[in-house]
Formats: structure tokens, C-alpha cells, sequence
């Protein structure tokens, strides 16, 4: 006999000392969920490799700004803590909208990564323009308000939400939104509640023409509010005068 009378014993022990045999059978004995997270792992490195230099960038660009000097009134410096994460500046991000759990196809993958670079550049655009723009205290300690009448006026701008033009709300095809829930439906892939499409972060515009109109409705409000006390101010004078008083 070739083999011990012992049953398949020494023919397995025999097929069981190549290094290769075994490494087949310890995974086809592996469970089926095993293999398939190791796959979607791989997938998602193999993915995040891709995108790697992208993220570079943005999390190079959110630290530049986070070096600088604290600022609450600053708009910049309030947008960060929503994709600056313990582990590392817009990795929170990066992961909900890119590092899907499911496998996702090729057109699904590219749709995905044009939200992002869109995301990025309307982002980046937005923080452009804040940076270049006056703000709203700026104008209203332009107009040197000195009475209680008159920071009446202005009362209403002097909120947490438009005293910077900060980052809410913001405006998108049309609508407003509070950036913080926008982002949250953006990460998410919700739909739009309004028009039931995806959100697409392609036209973020500060919320400033939101306030402009009341704004200017203030200002005119002001300068008649001067302009009364100020005829009113004359009329007094000229009444208290002897040359008005009658002989």
C-alpha cells in the first residue's frame, strides 16, 4: 500500500506541508463576511489612495487658517470646528462622503468624487469672498449710532446670525439653508427637502443679500430719523431766538 492503512490522514498530512495548499485551505475556510470586509477594505484603500492628494490639500488649507490667530467675530474660525475632527482636519468628511460603506460602481464613484471636488472649490470660494468682505458691524459702527432710537434700528442685525454675515444661512438654487444641516444632508446623501433632488454644493453664496434690502430699509430709517431730529433741532432754536419772539 502506498498510504497507512489510516483512513486520508497521510495523504493530508503529505498535502499539508506545501506552504501554498494550506494557505487555500485557510481561505476557503475563511466565512463569507470575512472576505467580503477584506475586500471592501481593500476597495476603500484603493480608493483613498486615489484621493489622497486632494485631501492634502484641504486639510492643508484648514490648518493654514487654523494657525492663525482666534478670532470669534472671524467667519473662518467658526466654519471649522464642523470639518476639523479629532483624527485629522476634514477627515470626518472626507470619510461620509467618499469611504462608503457599500461598493459603489463607477458611475456612482464619479458622482461621488465630483461632490467632493465641488464641495471643495464652493468651500474654498466661500471663504474667499468672506474674507474679502466688510462686515456688518463694520457698517453699522460706520454710521456712529448714538441714541437708543437709533441702535433700535439696527437691533435685529446684531444677532448670531448675521452679525458676521457668518456662515448661516446659506443660500443655494435659490433656497436657504443652515450650513451646518446642509452639510449634515450633503454628508449623508439625503435629498434636497425642497426641489427632492441630491444637494450639490456647487453655488454656496453668503448670506448677505439675505440682510441687504433690510439693511438699506434701516439705513434710510436712520437718516430720516436725523434728518427730523435735526429739522426739529432748528425749529427749536429759531422759536427760542428774540428775533422770532413777537414785539
Amino acid at each position: 500500500m502506498l498510504f497507512p492503512n489510516n483512513g486520508n490522514r497521510g495523504f493530508s498530512r503529505a498535502f499539508l506541508d506545501d506552504e501554498q495548499p494550506q494557505l487555500i485551505l485557510r481561505t476557503r475556510r475563511q466565512p463569507v463576511a470575512q472576505q467580503r470586509q477584506q475586500l471592501e477594505e481593500e476597495e476603500r484603500a484603493r480608493r483613498r489612495g486615489q484621493l489622497e492628494p486632494n485631501l492634502q490639500r484641504v486639510e492643508a488649507r484648514v490648518e493654514e487658517l487654523l494657525r492663525q490667530p482666534a478670532n470669534p467675530r472671524n467667519p473662518e474660525t467658526r466654519l471649522f470646528p464642523v470639518i476639523n475632527t479629532p483624527s485629522s482636519p476634514g477627515e470626518q468628511l472626507f470619510q461620509r462622503i467618499l469611504l462608503q460603506e457599500q461598493a459603489l460602481h463607477d458611475e456612482e464613484e464619479r458622482t461621488i468624487r465630483g461632490y467632493y471636488t465641488s464641495f471643495n472649490k464652493a468651500l474654498q470660494d466661500y471663504l474667499d469672498t468672506l474674507a474679502k468682505s466688510s462686515t456688518l458691524k463694520e457698517k453699522i459702527d460706520a454710521l456712529h449710532l448714538e441714541t437708543a432710537e437709533e441702535k433700535a434700528l439696527f437691533e435685529k442685525f446684531v444677532d448670531p446670525v448675521s452679525f458676521d454675515y457668518m456662515i448661516l444661512p446659506v443660500s443655494l438654487h435659490e433656497n436657504y439653508f443652515d450650513l451646518i444641516g446642509l452639510l449634515r444632508c450633503f454628508c449623508s446623501n439625503q435629498q434636497n427637502p425642497l426641489t427632492r433632488t441630491s444637494f450639490q454644493l456647487l453655488e454656496i453664496a453668503s448670506a448677505r443679500h439675505l440682510f441687504s434690502e433690510q439693511f438699506d430699509q434701516a439705513s434710510r430709517a436712520l437718516k430720516e430719523l436725523r434728518e427730523g431730529t435735526h429739522s426739529a433741532s432748528n425749529q427749536s432754536t429759531s422759536s427760542s431766538s428774540p428775533a422770532a419772539r413777537p414785539a
